[in-house]
């Protein structure tokens, strides 16, 4: 039998689905503040020797996430709460912080049911009032599926928007644009189904309702073209992500010009396609490791098959500078655009050890950013991570009733003046022991943007901070 990985490089050919675990890395010196956002699921397998066992009691030590009143107050308007920072006070004993957190992810459940109930209210309201296909249906069933998804209710939620995508037809049309923002939500959840094929064939059919409402090249299709892009990088088909980019940089070259600053647009989004082919932002699996892609599925319809190559310098290069001039020919010159568009530039011969060219581009941007001290400060005034590979995280379980919770690893190195690491030391992690080896060995692999001095000049840094998030699971109560 297939595992789920093996089907999604089947769909994607060649392509395949990874965690994006949340890093952060802080100004030396200032404790690191935490975010709340949720990390994908990571590939099948890849986390076999860290994942928790699901019932299992976790290791002395492990967890110190305490809730909050402002953390249930936080989970009242469905937001997660905040996780702590890395403090001074006395640490929690294991069975404090386990209850704590435990307590947490079920308040925050208790407020996700809520929120289905409410949703659930709000539907049969409009069809008791009205009918079972008034137009308001549609947003009252997709906010019933996306808190159903918040849940992981995935296959009920697939369910409510897959009718919610038929009432708009009915009531809209076949091909009514409205119901893009429904197959959106669709194609999450079925992502989150690892049913791949599907959630591909969703993320097409919403372009090509674009495509047969305004023609195949027109500039309307440049939005929908990056939204599946992005898309594309989410679930780690660069590839894909890269022809989606190509479609819409030739688009606008033919409808608005090769000078239009879209255009420009456009190519930074290519170049940010080749650094990730060159430095991903997740372990590849064996699947991913092929490089010969079928692109039958593209937007663009052709049966074109592409080898990729991996380590192509020029490209991304080329399509930075021609941004660049793109955006130095603009009146009056598109200052900010500009100096961001060098920085990229630089972190990209820096990534391929070019320290010279490196440092050429960021003294550009530097004195692009002369009248604006502010955003030239936010670029060079600290070292600022460029790249860290993520380790492999922990995958959720199978059973709905397996609560997630959050975890990180505090870490603080030195950064020499080519951006290398050095000195890496864990300050603090929940829980303890989880992936604090394996983080402490990403962090060492990890390279930063110099701090550059005021003449200009990388020099070192020391005591950078740097918080590497992720979520783990464990039997609540165990």
């Amino acid at each position: 039998m297939q595992s789920p990985r093996q089907r999604l490089a089947l769909a994607l050919a060649a392509a395949g689905v990874f965690a994006l675990p949340l890093a952060h890395a802080e100004p030396s010196g200032e404790v690191p503040v935490a975010s709340t956002a949720a990390a994908p699921a990571p590939p099948d397998g890849a986390a076999d020797d860290a994942a928790p066992v699901a019932g299992a009691t976790p290791p002395e030590g492990q967890g110190q996430a305490a809730a909050t009143a402002a953390d249930a107050a936080a989970v009242s308007d469905g937001s997660e709460p905040a996780i702590p920072v890395v403090t001074d006070a006395a640490p929690q004993t294991a069975t404090e912080a386990t209850l704590a957190a435990e307590e947490a992810v079920r308040a925050r459940r208790r407020a996700g049911e809520e929120n289905v109930a409410m949703r659930q209210r709000q539907v049969r309201a409009i069809e008791e009032d009205f009918s079972g296909f008034d137009p308001r249906l549609v947003n009252a069933l997709v906010a019933l599926g996306d808190a159903l998804h918040e849940l992981k209710r995935d296959n009920e939620a697939r369910e409510v928007l897959e009718r919610a995508q038929h009432v708009s037809r009915v009531v809209g049309g076949l091909h009514n644009l409205e119901q893009i923002k429904v197959i959106d939500a669709l194609a999450r959840v079925l992502s989150s189904l690892e049913r791949w094929p599907d959630a591909i064939r969703a993320k097409e059919y919403a372009l090509s309702l674009v495509r047969r409402a305004h023609g195949p090249d027109s500039i309307e299709l440049v939005g929908p073209l990056y939204d599946l892009a992005d898309w594309y990088e989410s679930v780690g088909h660069v590839f894909g992500a890269r022809q989606a980019y190509e479609r819409a940089a030739v688009i606008i070259d033919a409808k608005v010009g090769a000078s239009d600053p879209r255009r420009a647009e456009a190519l930074r989004k290519l170049a940010r396609s080749y650094r990730l082919e060159r430095f991903p932002e997740h372990r590849p699996s064996p699947e991913e490791q092929r490089y010969e892609v079928d692109f039958g599925n593209m937007p663009s319809g052709s049966a074109e098959r592409r080898v990729g190559v991996l380590n192509r310098f020029g490209p991304g290069e080329a399509a930075l500078k021609e941004a660049i001039r793109i955006y130095q020919r603009q009146t009056p010159v598109a200052t900010v655009e500009t100096s961001a568009t060098l920085v990229e530039l630089g972190d990209w011969y820096l990534l391929f050890n070019k320290l010279d060219l490196a440092m050429l581009a960021y003294r550009e941007a530097r004195g692009q950013l002369a009248q604006l001290p502010e955003q030239q400060r936010a670029l060079f005034a600290e070292a600022t991570p460029v790249y860290f590979r993520p380790p492999a995280v922990p995958r959720r379980p199978p059973l709905d009733a397996i609560p997630e919770y959050r975890g990180y690893v505090d870490m603080a190195c030195d950064v020499s003046e080519r951006g290398e690491v050095s000195n890496v030391q864990v300050i603090g992690a929940t829980p303890q022991d989880l992936l604090t080896k394996q983080a402490l060995e990403a962090m060492k692999r990890a390279r930063y943007r110099p701090r550059l001095d005021d003449a200009g000049n990388p020099v070192p840094s020391s005591g950078q901070r740097f918080r590497f998030e992720f979520p783990y699971f464990q039997q609540a109560g165990s």
